[in-house]
């Protein structure tokens, strides 16, 4: 089909008809990119408000041991001290005060022992320490709760 000259803005039909083709084009594209800013916006204050809010939900569930109260840690260090004299001395009623009733020990062949075991081991003689080297030791006071942990040569 031979190109028609359109008279009143000087180009051809075929022309106008490819003109006003990419402006729809570029019409479409603009509300394309328009849509895609705006979903990205969006993802990125959704992104933004889950940061935001991750601490204080995790805050709010599980304790953390960030700011240690140095008065119970001092504390609980010399209890850890005490069992340690304890333990040397075999003094089994002092030992049986302090550990709890689920008490488990690990020992560095892998064993386990119950508070129990423990204490009947040390008054039966079967376990005796002569020195006992703690060192790593962590304190760590969530709440109303305090974990120890460290190491020890026996």
């Amino acid at each position: 089909m031979p190109a028609q000259f359109h008279p009143s803005i000087g180009i051809s039909r075929g022309d106008a008809t490819r003109c006003a083709e990419q402006r729809i084009e570029e019409r479409i594209e603009q509300r394309i990119d328009l849509r895609i800013d705006h979903w990205v916006d969006l993802w990125l204050v959704g992104i933004f408000l889950l940061a935001a809010c991750t601490p204080a939900i995790r805050s709010a569930s599980i304790p953390h041991p960030h700011h240690q109260p140095r008065r119970i840690v001092r504390i609980i260090e010399r209890m850890e001290q005490q069992a340690q004299k304890a333990e040397l001395t075999g003094n089994t009623v002092t030992l049986a005060a302090m550990l709890s009733d689920d008490y488990l020990g690990i020992y560095s062949d892998g064993t386990l022992a119950t508070k129990a075991e423990t204490l009947k081991s040390l008054k039966d003689g079967s376990t005796h320490f002569s020195e006992i080297s703690i060192f790593d030791r962590k304190i760590r006071v969530f709440g109303s709760t305090a974990v120890v942990t460290s190491k020890a040569r026996v």
